[in-house]
């Protein structure tokens, strides 16, 4: 509010810390929301809407807040240009919360701060598979 506030007032712009701060908590209250939408939904067990939606403009809309989760966290994060044709028949917003809560998940247990690397692989007409590589170790 404090973001939003200097910046209604006309003495910032929105390209400052202040704007970045401002897009910060605009991005996490989305997030909060649609997590909390898809949440209430499979608790009351409420059916899926699915809806053909193009996967690029998914994949964007991810992409916005995983860079700015990623870049708050000191982590690199890019997302590969996807053919514009393709689409997906999903529930938006329980697959907004899935690949958020992956995501958010990956950058918070520091993977490459421990040695690791996350790695992802298509699978032709299933999805994709995750993977956290970490350093084995010998235990004492």
């Amino acid at each position: 509010m404090l973001a939003f506030t200097a910046l209604k007032a006309g003495n910032l712009g929105v390209t400052g810390a202040t704007g970045r701060a401002l897009e910060r908590a605009l991005i996490g209250l989305r997030t909060l929301v649609d997590r909390s939408v898809a949440d209430v939904r499979v608790a009351a067990g409420l059916p899926a809407r699915h809806e053909l939606i193009s996967l690029a403009d998914f994949l964007d809309q991810i992409g916005i807040s995983a860079v700015l989760e990623a870049h708050a966290r000191e982590c690199k994060f890019t997302v590969s240009a996807v053919d514009e044709r393709l689409a997906v028949d999903v529930d938006r917003h329980m697959l907004l919360s899935a690949v958020g809560n992956l995501l958010q998940n990956a950058f918070k247990r520091s993977v490459e701060a421990n040695n690791g690397i996350v790695r992802v692989r298509d699978v032709p007409g299933s999805g994709c598979v995750f993977t956290i590589d970490l350093p084995r170790c010998a235990s004492a």
